[in-house]
């Protein structure tokens, strides 16, 4: 009897455990380290530069010329700005002549009212509040800057050049001792196309949201500014769209659908204060600057540079109407400096490929066409033709006749490109890189001297003491003891009166 034996198979190899959470491969470890050290180098880096814009956004507006007030915007902000308020939140005005339609009142609701009502609640002093607000403009511009790179992945020692180059751009100057309030679309703007581009990408109700805030922010006051800067965000869809193809048209529609709403329901309030202004209040579109003064300054040669807003140019026998104007006339070191930065950026629209190239060229095409406007006034180009008949033929196109409103577009596209160049630089060698930085950082600091010795502000004539002199204060005790509850008649009464 033969007997089979059988020899049982071997059991198969146990397959290996699957790599838990708590203990990653090798190579799960280097990326997660990796990611976080760049988390972290990021943070680390994007703190400094935030710190290095404050110190330059505040220090030297707060140094140079302390208790010296200027009659930026309106003076009732300073003098009540509670009372301001109470008033500002009607359409109907009856302590000026019989009673009237306010103009441009019912913006400062949001945020300058506010803003100098807190430091006045607060005790700060009028110069000090004034300081601040100017610094918080320039702090949230360059914030902006820093923004829209993290966005657009720009990394390293462009970013800061970049925002130093928007933040310190003469344009700041144009506006800061007088009507500071038109900045405000100006500072916005880098974060409202950091914001549709988000919005882009990922969809959803958030990143709409966020911009309609910003834009309910920055636009209440005047609705040229915001206007010219919104190009910038309608072109960004149009790009995304034709050239980088990461949306559809469908897409774009429907981010720009949701902006548009909620951007419309945050600004209602605003809107339809203008809408009742322009229909029963005074039409100061009639008795205000005309197209031909308008345009007369803004030829492409100062737009470049940031400048080429009619009144920053201006004066009369006591002097020029602001002081900054002056070096910027008749230095030549710093007529040259004005260009070499442009010059730099244009080198690195250039030299450098970037991924984001294309927009930021069109964006300074556009804005430039836009902000020369119908500059030469007798004998404009096609298109500068076309804007002089719409601005002086309608009544919409008179309200837009201020073209240097749509200059931030140009500022932002240099600022860019130029941060772009550098980080170029700094990827191909680092520290060639680096010193170029600096020394791109140093010229932009340089062709901004104003800034740091007080000329910021408008002319010397236009501005006073933020406390009164003795002699006034004295007149003011024994008026209110002997004449109490009446009303005194001061000469000069506005504010481009002088006297000594």
């Amino acid at each position: 009897m033969t007997t089979t034996t059988t020899t049982p198979a071997a059991a198969p190899a146990p397959a290996p455990e699957p790599a838990s959470a708590s203990a990653p491969s090798a190579k799960g470890r280097r990326s997660t380290v990796s990611t976080a050290a760049r988390r972290h180098s990021y943070g680390v880096t994007g703190t400094l530069e935030h710190c290095l814009l404050a110190l330059i956004a505040f220090v030297p507006l707060l140094a140079v010329d302390p208790g010296i007030v200027t009659s930026d915007t309106k003076t009732y902000l300073y003098l009540d700005p509670g009372r301001f308020l109470s008033q500002v939140a009607n359409m109907w005005n009856p302590t000026v002549g019989l009673g009237t339609v306010t103009h441009e009142y019912i913006g400062y609701l949001l945020p300058m009212g506010p803003f100098y009502w807190f430091f006045s609640e607060v005790h700060v002093p009028v110069w000090v509040a004034q300081r601040l607000w100017l610094g918080g403009i320039l702090f949230a511009a360059g914030s902006g800057i820093l923004f829209l790179a993290k966005v657009l992945s720009l990394r390293g020692p462009g970013r800061l050049v970049a925002a130093l180059a928007f933040t310190l751009s003469p344009y700041f100057l144009q506006y800061s001792g007088r009507i500071s309030v038109i900045l405000l679309p100006w500072a916005g703007l880098p974060w409202m196309v950091a914001l549709i581009a988000l919005a882009l990408r990922r969809g959803g109700w958030r990143y709409p949201a966020l911009f309609a805030l910003v834009v309910a922010l920055v636009s209440s006051i005047n609705a040229s500014s915001i206007i010219y800067v919104g190009v910038a965000p309608i072109l960004w869809l149009i790009y995304a769209v034709v050239i980088e193809r990461e949306a559809t048209w469908r897409q774009a529609g429907l981010t720009a659908c949701k902006i548009a709403l909620l951007t419309l329901l945050c600004c209602l309030w605003w809107i339809i204060g203008l809408e009742v202004e322009a229909a029963y209040g005074v039409d100061v579109l009639k008795y205000t600057e005309t197209v031909p003064s308008t345009s007369e300054t803004s030829s492409a040669a100062e737009v470049i540079r940031g400048l080429g807003y009619w009144y920053f140019y201006g004066g009369d026998r006591l002097g020029p109407w602001t002081n900054a104007a002056v070096i910027y006339t008749q230095q030549v070191w710093l007529i040259a400096l004005s260009y070499v930065i442009p010059v730099l950026a244009f080198l690195a629209a250039v030299f450098v490929r970037w991924r984001h190239r294309a927009y930021f060229v069109a964006l300074v095409v556009v804005g430039m066409v836009l902000s020369v406007g119908a500059h030469p006034i007798d004998n404009p180009t096609p298109v500068g033709g076309v804007l002089k008949a719409f601005m002086t033929d309608t009544t919409a196109g008179l309200a837009m006749r201020s073209t240097d409103r749509a200059t931030p577009l140009v500022l932002l596209g240099l600022a860019l490109l130029l941060g772009t160049g550098v980080t170029a630089l700094w990827r191909r060698v680092p520290w060639i890189g680096l010193i170029t930085a600096i020394v791109v950082a140093g010229l932009v600091i340089a062709n901004n001297p104003a800034m740091f010795d007080g000329d910021a502000e408008i002319s010397s004539f236009f501005t006073q003491p933020a406390t009164l002199p003795n002699y006034q204060m004295q007149a003011i005790n024994h008026l209110n003891g002997t004449h109490p509850n009446t009303r005194v008649l001061a000469i000069p009464g506005n504010d481009f009166a002088s006297f000594s």
